[in-house]
C-alpha cells in the first residue's frame, strides 16, 4: 500500500520515486476520469485526503464494516464458538489470532476476526475483552476450541478452564487436527522412525554430490549423513511410515475443512482405526510384503543387509535376539510402531467421544432413549432452552419423525430436516452440537495472512492497519461499499469538517 515516499501534492506524471499503490491507483484514475479530476482540482488543499493518515483511517473504516458485518452474524445466529491460536509475528510480538464459528443460513462459518496483541499466553482477559469490545453477546458461547497447550487447555489454571468458569455451557473441545497430530508425532518416538523421514532417492543424490564438496565440512557432515541413511535398519523405517501414513493422509486433510463436524471427525476417526488394526492382525504377510520392496530398493542402493549390533545391557534400541532378519525388523519396529499408533488414536479422541456422547440421544434414533442422557444434557444447556420439562416428550417425536425419511448422512444435514418450529429444543441442541469447534485450522491460515502483511520491511505496522488490512484481505467476500465506508468516517470526531 504505501511507498518510500507517500505524503505531500499528489503527481499526475510518473513519479521519480515509489509513492505506493495507493496514490499510484488514484493518479491512474484521475487520469483516466475527468469527471473526479475536476472535482479534486477544485477542492481545497486541506480536503484531499492523501496523507497515511487519511489512509489507515479508511483502512480502519473497512475493518469496522466488515467486523460489524460478521458481528451481527454471530449474534443472530445465538451460538457460536470461539477457535484461537497465538504466533509471533516478525516484530517479536505474540499475535492471538481469534476466529469464530457459527451457524449463518444453516451453513457452517468460520470466520476470522482480529489479530490481539498478548504479552503472555495466558489469553483469558484477551479472548474476554476482545470479544465484548467488538459487540459479540458472550452469553450465546457454547464452545472453545485451542491446540493442546497447557497454558490454553489446562484443566485447572488454563484459559478453557477459566472461561468455564465465567460462562459454563461454552465446552472446551481440543483441535481435532492437533490431535491427530500428535498420534503421528507420538507414534514417530521410536529412534529409527523417527529419523527415517526423508525424501529418499533425492537425498542420497544430493548427499553423494555434497561428499565431493571442496569445502572439508561440508562434505565431512554429508558423506556422515549419506553413511546413516544408507542404513538396512533406516530403509525398513522408511517404508513402514510411507505404508501407515499413505492410510492416514486423507483423514488428516478432511480433520482441515470448516464444514467438517464433531460426529464426523469421530467417523472418520473409528474408520481410520481397522485398517492399520487389518494390518496389525495379519502382521507377518503384510510385512513379508514391505521387506520384499526393501529388499529390491537396497539391492539397487547397494546397502547391506544386516541386524543392528546387539548388547547384553542396552537400552536405548530395540534388543531383540533373532537371527532372521526380517523377523527381527516385525518385532523391533513393524509392530510397536502399528500398536502406538492405535492406542494414540484411541487415547487422543477419548475427550472428543465423551463431547459427542452427550449428544448421542439426539441423533441415535435407532436405539431406545436413555432418559438419564436426556435428562444430563437438558440440564446442561437450560438456559438456552424453551421448556425442559417438554425436552424427554420433544425428543420421541424427533425420533419418530426421523424413522419416516432417510437417515442423514452428517449433523449439518440433521439441522436441515429440523423444523425449529415443530422441535424448537431438538432444533437448538443440534445447532449447539454443529457449532462445537472441530479444529483451529482457521485461526492457523490466518498465519498466513500476518506474514505476509507484517513483513521484514513493514514490521513497525501498527494493529489497527494490520487489522483492518487482514480482514480485507480474508474476507474477499464481504463487500465494502463507498457509501459504507464514508459513513464509518464521518462517524470519527475531526479538527476540521470532513467534506465529500
Amino acid at each position: 500500500m504505501r511507498g518510500h515516499n507517500d505524503s505531500g501534492p499528489l503527481a499526475l506524471n510518473f513519479p521519480i520515486e515509489n509513492d505506493g499503490n495507493f496514490r499510484s491507483t488514484l493518479r491512474n484514475t484521475l487520469n483516466q476520469n475527468k469527471e473526479l479530476f475536476e472535482i479534486r482540482s477544485k477542492a481545497n488543499k486541506n480536503a484531499h485526503y492523501l496523507s497515511p493518515t487519511t489512509q489507515n483511517e479508511i483502512i480502519n473504516s473497512c475493518q469496522l464494516v466488515i467486523l460489524n458485518k460478521i458481528v451481527s452474524d454471530i449474534n443472530k445466529s445465538q451460538c457460536f464458538s470461539i477457535l484461537a491460536d497465538v504466533t509471533a509475528d516478525v516484530s517479536g510480538i505474540e499475535q492471538f489470532s481469534l476466529s469464530a464459528r457459527f451457524i449463518k443460513e444453516n451453513i457452517i462459518v468460520e470466520s476470522f476476526l482480529l489479530f490481539v496483541p498478548v504479552s503472555s499466553t495466558t489469553g483469558l482477559l484477551v479472548i474476554i475483552d476482545t470479544l465484548k469490545s467488538i459487540g459479540i453477546d458472550l452469553k450465546y458461547l457454547k464452545g472453545q476450541g485451542y491446540d493442546g497447550a497447557a497454558c490454553m487447555s489446562g484443566k485447572f489454571n488454563g484459559v478453557q478452564q477459566l472461561i468455564k468458569n465465567h460462562y459454563p455451557q461454552a465446552s472446551y473441545v481440543h483441535c481435532s487436527a492437533h490431535s491427530f497430530n500428535l498420534v503421528v508425532s507420538i507414534s514417530c518416538a521410536m529412534p529409527s522412525i523417527r529419523n527415517a523421514m526423508k525424501l529418499y532417492p533425492a537425498i542420497i543424490s544430493s548427499l553423494e554430490i555434497l561428499s565431493d564438496d571442496s569445502d572439508r565440512e561440508t562434505s565431512s557432515k554429508a558423506s556422515n549423513l549419506l553413511i546413516f541413511i544408507q542404513d538396512f535398519q533406516f530403509l525398513t523405517s522408511l517404508h513402514i511410515i510411507n505404508k501407515i501414513f499413505g492410510i492416514s493422509i486423507v483423514f488428516c486433510k478432511v480433520l482441515q475443512k470448516t464444514q467438517i463436524d464433531l460426529g464426523e471427525a469421530l467417523t472418520y476417526a473409528t474408520h481410520l482405526s481397522p485398517e492399520p488394526k487389518k494390518i496389525r492382525d495379519n502382521a507377518d504377510n503384510k510385512f513379508k510384503i514391505i521387506f520384499n520392496q526393501i529388499l529390491n530398493l537396497s539391492e539397487k542402493y547397494n546397502i547391506t543387509i544386516k541386524i543392528p549390533r546387539l548388547s547384553k545391557k542396552q537400552v536405548h534400541r530395540n534388543n531383540i535376539p533373532c537371527n532372521d532378519t526380517e523377523t527381527y525388523y516385525k518385532i523391533a519396529i513393524f509392530i510397536p510402531f502399528l500398536d502406538t499408533f492405535l492406542q494414540s488414536i484411541e487415547d487422543r479422541f477419548e475427550n472428543h467421544k465423551h463431547i459427542f456422547t452427550g449428544f448421542q440421544c439426539i441423533i441415535n434414533f435407532e436405539n431406545e432413549i436413555n432418559i438419564n442422557d436426556v435428562e444430563k444434557l437438558t440440564e446442561f444447556y437450560k438456559e438456552d432452552l424453551e421448556d425442559i420439562k417438554q425436552v424427554y416428550e420433544e425428543v420421541e417425536m424427533w425420533h419418530s419423525f426421523l424413522k419416516t425419511i432417510n437417515k442423514p448422512n452428517n449433523i449439518l444435514e440433521y439441522l436441515d430436516v429440523c423444523d425449529s418450529l415443530i422441535f424448537p429444543n431438538v432444533y437448538k441442541l443440534i445447532k449447539i452440537l454443529v457449532t462445537l469447534p472441530v479444529t483451529t485450522c482457521t485461526a492457523e491460515r490466518s498465519f498466513s495472512t500476518l506474514r505476509r502483511l507484517k513483513t521484514y520491511l513493514r514490521n513497525t505496522m501498527s494493529q489497527n492497519r494490520l487489522n483492518g488490512l487482514a480482514l480485507l484481505n480474508i474476507h474477499r467476500e464481504i463487500t465494502v461499499t463507498p457509501e459504507e465506508v464514508l459513513n464509518q468516517i464521518t462517524k470519527t470526531k475531526k479538527k476540521l469538517d470532513f467534506v465529500i
